[in-house]
């Protein structure tokens, strides 16, 4: 079945000073070393009817070159690219010690740039996934899994493609719309907005979560 991970955001960059660093091969998912940007950005819930802080990672010597040369703070931008879950492994206590989630942008436009002002109030937050149910999607404070596959190239012929999967944690609410088969294993299509949550010391999880907005099990 085809995987999906899309993620379209309009707002603000909030953040100050960028500076882009070198990755090596051990963290590129087998690409060559690679240079990225982090920075962060802010969008608008207006069903929350509050702000919503992102980060956002800009990985490619063009795309971090545009940004570097054309973002500055508070300017309007669109952002285009897929959820990625990444986690700190201690290998001393044989423990992970963090799970984060962050939007790896494949596009950056920079609508202030566009427009000739920062003036600009305009803000979107969508995301859409396929994947596969890790847990029964069941609507509790922590959230359930959804696995979404994703391939990266690799130096072999005979398998010029690599499969690796990202982990996304899901939140239901009483809006959500529930549809077809949802079952753990199940093979799912999520509409939805990317959200934080509060940070608790009793438990390693990702602050940044998708919010459902329509699940249909496929």
């Amino acid at each position: 079945m085809a995987r999906l991970n899309d993620v379209v955001l309009i707002g603000k960059k909030v953040d100050g000073e960028m500076e882009p660093k070198i990755v090596s091969k051990r963290f590129t998912d087998g690409e060559t070393a690679n240079v990225v940007l982090n920075f962060l950005m802010k969008t608008y819930d207006e069903e929350a009817q509050r702000f919503i802080t992102l980060p956002i990672a800009v990985w490619g010597e063009g795309l971090v070159e545009q940004c570097l040369l054309h973002l500055k703070q508070n300017d309007l931008i669109c952002v285009k690219g897929e959820l990625r879950y990444k986690f700190i492994y201690n290998r001393d206590t044989k423990q992970t010690e963090r799970i984060f989630t962050t939007v790896k942008a494949n596009n950056v436009e920079f609508l202030s740039k566009k427009m000739k002002t920062q003036n600009l109030h305009y803000y979107v937050n969508k995301v859409r996934l396929v994947g596969n149910l890790v847990d029964e999607p069941i609507q509790t404070e922590d959230g359930f899994v959804l696995a979404v596959d994703r391939t990266y190239p690799t130096k072999e012929a005979s398998a010029p493609n690599s499969e690796l999967t990202d982990f996304v944690t899901l939140i239901l609410d009483e809006k959500s719309v529930l549809r077809g088969s949802l079952t753990k294993g199940s093979p799912v299509i999520i509409d939805g907005k990317l959200m934080t949550r509060k940070k608790r010391m009793d438990i390693i999880e990702p602050r940044i979560v998708v919010s459902v907005q329509e699940m249909v099990g496929v």
